[in-house]
């Protein structure tokens, strides 16, 4: 059986088994919202502000925008968190953070390194995804949903194999 038949069996099984799930943002609640380094100006842009707040399905979200919308470009950076650390601001931007804590709570004119982003317009945005990310240093996360059935968890044991290095040349041209 080749790999694309089973792939294609099991994306039918999903298909046909899978229920519509509708699924929207209902509300978003910032806890807080607060001048980013010191509300010191970024070029044209201008200053920025810090935003902090959580979605219904509980994924943590981080932004620094700039406080005068019409200011920026009009778009998001989004930046994939890893372990639930923010990093591009390392990145691209050369800031040097004392610690993963601070590094992972941008404040100040130093954790913008040299700007570069915030002079161009942009908003920085992170979000916790993996629901295994820790949270202590302000890690970022997320509480999954759990699927149910008439009020009780599905759980099941779902199994994959890959197998590498095992076809050759001759097979790999027919």
């Amino acid at each position: 059986m080749s790999v694309k038949s089973v792939v294609g069996g099991v994306l039918g099984a999903f298909i046909f088994v899978a229920a519509p799930v509708l699924a929207r943002v209902t509300q978003i609640d910032v806890s807080v919202v607060e001048p980013f380094a010191g509300g010191a100006g970024f070029g044209n842009t201008g200053a920025y502000e810090r935003a902090r707040g959580m979605v219904e399905y509980e994924a943590d979200f981080f932004l620094l925008r700039p406080v005068d919308a019409a200011r920026g470009n009009r778009k998001i950076i989004y930046d994939v968190t890893n372990r639930g650390r923010k990093f591009i601001h390392f990145r691209l931007m050369d800031a040097r953070p004392p610690s993963v804590a601070v590094g992972n709570d941008p404040k100040t004119a130093e954790d913008a390194g040299n700007g570069l982003f915030f002079r161009m317009g942009y908003t920085l945005a992170w979000s916790g995804w993996d629901s295994e990310a820790p949270r202590n240093a302000n890690g970022m996360a997320m509480k999954p949903i759990v699927a149910t059935d008439q009020g009780k968890p599905i759980v099941r044991v779902i199994r994959d194999e890959l197998v590498s290095g095992t076809r050759n040349r001759a097979d790999a041209a027919q």
